[in-house]
């Protein structure tokens, strides 16, 4: 009589979103820094031109930041039908 030994499969603690978070926030910090101080450092000349519309761009970066979020902790699973 022949057994089978089959291994369990275990599905990693670490998912594919996580990682992918963990990559893209040191890629954000570094484009923030280098094309973007401007936003932190208001002393740069870039300032001058965002500064009469800067309400305008918060707002603009909050909904990023929350897609973002929604999107780093939603566990819902999108399937395209394609029939």
């Amino acid at each position: 009589m022949a057994s089978s030994s089959a291994i369990p499969v275990r599905s990693s603690p670490i998912r594919l979103r996580y990682v992918t978070f963990a990559v893209l926030l040191p890629l954000f910090l570094f484009v923030l820094w280098h094309d973007e101080r401007f936003i932190i450092i208001h002393s740069d000349e870039k300032w001058a031109y965002y500064f009469p519309v800067r309400w305008l761009v918060l707002p603009h970066v909050l909904g990023g930041l929350i897609a973002l979020l929604i999107g780093l902790f939603s566990s819902r699973r999108v399937f395209v039908n394609s029939t």
